[in-house]
């Protein structure tokens, strides 16, 4: 039940986020990140699609958030911010790698989604739990599956982005994967358990 309430709640936080992007993208173009201003058309489809693209990228992370939620120290406020910094940590070294794109000022841009992807799940998750206590089996199935379809996405585009920083820096940005190995050693037992909840009683 908490992984479909966290799926939900991470894909609302990353719709939030995708819009963020786009004002970041916009940003960028009008020169306020670095001075390069360019002059590309933005439209509301493509605000639409990276915000979808937010949505589907914040699909497992909920889920993640979700189950490991109840761990983590602090007031249950900050909570989700906290986590936001957890994803900051193992995701965020990658954006380092891409210094064709990401000149110091855009770099600071969109490392802010970060938090503002924390926030939204930190007040989003509370609220479909009281909106949707209970997810019909269903649903709450689909949704789970989406998330680890999601997550299977979302994996390989970072794979392939770490795939193109060992090319350009050598073997050593290997070692940006212990935090994800630490985070699937933390995060694999929880999810087990959820997950079991899920199976049809025989």
């Amino acid at each position: 039940m908490r992984i479909a309430q966290g799926t939900i709640a991470g894909i609302a936080a990353g719709f939030i986020a995708g819009l963020g992007a786009r004002i970041a993208m916009r940003l960028v173009a009008l020169g306020v990140a670095d001075g390069v201003g360019v002059r590309p058309e933005f439209t509301i489809a493509g605000t639409l699609a990276v915000a979808v693209v937010g949505a589907i990228a914040g699909a497992p992370a909920g889920a993640i958030y979700a189950a490991v939620e109840q761990r983590l120290p602090g007031p249950a406020r900050a909570r989700g911010l906290m986590f936001a910094a957890l994803l900051l940590v193992f995701i965020g070294p990658l954006f380092f790698t891409n210094e064709e794109f990401f000149s110091s000022g855009r770099l600071v841009l969109f490392l802010m989604l970060f938090p503002v992807y924390g926030v939204g799940l930190g007040l989003a998750l509370p609220l479909v739990q009281r909106l949707a206590p209970r997810v019909p089996d269903l649903l709450e199935r689909l949704l789970v599956a989406g998330a680890a379809g999601a997550g299977v996405l979302v994996v390989v585009g970072f794979a392939g982005l770490a795939g193109q920083a060992v090319e350009r820096h050598g073997a050593g940005v290997a070692a940006f994967a212990i935090p994800w190995i630490a985070l699937a050693v933390l995060t694999a037992p929880a999810l087990r358990a959820r997950l079991a909840r899920l199976q049809p009683a025989r």
